[in-house]
């Protein structure tokens, strides 16, 4: 019996925790696991907070790509949890079809089993191009998540390395990539926007940057200050090639 008040699912998992909290609900038939409605409810909430803490809220899209199991049921309902939109990827399709359909989800985090997690990063690299002599430079905050997976576990799934600073700085940014032999770097729109006004006619002649190949940028909506910060260009004209991701 569903109560009248009750407007969707997230009210209904709420209210029968509060009505039926020691009942079971879940039991996991491969290991044995089960989960009261108190218990779910809880691990729905936890699981709700890592969202949340990524970024993600109403109206935002997680892959989800996981085996049949309590996990799977969880991200489900976590998602429902804070607004967000849950997109199942089918476990039984091969890397590119999986690719494809993460790539075209608009999903700004996928949620994925480890025993997905390699096709996972052979996709995420496969998207920048990413190899083993790439050196990444994470300046975004680590809280962020592309500073988290573009920049930093991309770099170990290319078997590249990765250059971490305390925090961006627009005076000091082209001496670290030149220093360092940068090869990319994850970005925001508003960063790039910070370096055209440091150095209006472009990355100082000085600096080593050639290596430099691809620029990722996080943008929630391609203005046409967007498309203006997005063309990073070298002191001698040469433009850098930028590449829009979706925001995280």
């Amino acid at each position: 019996m569903v109560h009248g008040s009750i407007t969707n699912l997230r009210q209904l998992l709420e209210l029968r925790a509060r009505v039926f909290p020691e009942k079971v609900f879940l039991i996991a038939s491969a290991d044995g696991r089960s989960f009261t409605y108190a218990q779910f409810d809880r691990a729905v909430n936890r699981a709700a907070a890592v969202l949340r803490s990524a970024g993600i809220g109403k109206g935002d899209t997680a892959s989800l790509l996981l085996p049949n199991s309590p996990e799977y049921i969880i991200a489900y309902f976590a998602c429902w949890k804070i607004g967000a939109i849950a997109g199942p990827v089918n476990s039984f399709l091969k890397p590119p079809e999986m690719a494809y359909v993460i790539s075209n989800s608009e999903a700004r985090v996928v949620l994925v089993h480890e025993a997905f997690l390699a096709t996972v990063q052979t996709i995420i690299c496969g998207w920048l191009g990413f190899n083993d002599q790439d050196r990444l430079l994470t300046v975004m905050p680590l809280f962020h998540m592309n500073a988290v997976t573009v920049t930093s576990l991309a770099a170990l799934y290319a078997a590249g390395s990765t250059v971490v600073t305390p925090r961006f700085s627009a005076t000091r940014f082209w001496q670290t990539v030149s220093d360092y032999q940068i090869t990319s770097f994850g970005s925001v729109a508003t960063m790039l926007s910070m370096l055209l006004n440091k150095f209006p006619a472009g990355v100082p002649e000085e600096m080593k940057v050639d290596q430099v190949s691809v620029v990722s940028v996080s943008v929630s909506n391609f203005t046409t200050e967007t498309q203006r910060t997005l063309r990073l260009h070298r002191g001698n004209g040469s433009q850098i090639f930028s590449r829009q991701t979706a925001p995280g």
